[in-house]
């Protein structure tokens, strides 16, 4: 089971960072990359392709690459654009940082906590995240979603057979020792901050614990 903030060991360092994300291919949910947190108070999150994955157990990730060779992998970002209230007519200019308005849509480049209404209209935001082509990403307090929308949980853990995606492990918001376990083949669709499940609450509550150790 692939565990986040599970520890990653380099050709030089056997501790040079954290597991914060997995992405997995749309299609056959092999895995594709991993995304690592180094650093604290000024960490980065690194995509790494699965290319550079050398190995998965219970007590750590590896990579078979030098800290130098990771340091130089992409960061993963995310990127939040917003659109005024629909009845919202632009101003032009906004001397708000990190707001840029010209006809519609404004775009707000921070993050969504800290977005500013403009004019004071709300702000819509969707977000999008450079992950890998083609894959999807699964990191930890992604809320989880029925079809119609109520929330189940969080994702706690993800769990796989080999590189092979084989599912979630979701848990109540609180709950930080037990979770559901979801096939893969019952993630509907997902993105940067939640996902949905084609169950609905009582098929959820139905699914089997899993106990973390």
């Amino acid at each position: 089971m692939l565990n986040f903030g599970q520890r990653v060991a380099v050709t030089d360092d056997d501790d040079a960072g954290r597991v914060t994300g997995a992405m997995y291919d749309q299609v056959g949910y092999t895995l594709v990359g991993l995304v690592v947190r180094r650093g604290a108070l000024a960490a980065r999150d690194i995509v790494v392709p699965a290319g550079y994955v050398s190995g998965i157990a219970e007590d750590g990730v590896s990579l078979s690459l030098t800290v130098e060779q990771l340091e130089r992998l992409e960061d993963f970002r995310m990127h939040r654009y917003v659109d005024p209230a629909h009845d919202f007519e632009p101003l032009g200019a906004v001397d708000t940082p990190g707001v840029v308005v010209g006809s519609a849509p404004a775009v707000w480049t921070g993050e969504p906590t800290n977005a500013p209404t403009v004019g004071g209209a709300p702000l819509v935001v969707e977000e999008i995240g450079n992950v890998l082509e083609g894959a999807v990403a699964f990191s930890p307090g992604q809320e989880v979603l029925t079809q119609e929308g109520e929330l189940l949980g969080q994702v706690r853990r993800v769990s796989y057979e080999g590189e092979q995606f084989a599912g979630i492990i979701v848990s109540p918001e609180d709950v930080t020792d037990w979770g559901r376990f979801v096939a893969s083949e019952l993630v509907v669709d997902a993105g940067v901050d939640d996902l949905v499940i084609s169950l609905d609450r009582p098929s959820f509550e139905a699914l089997p614990e899993v106990l973390f150790s």
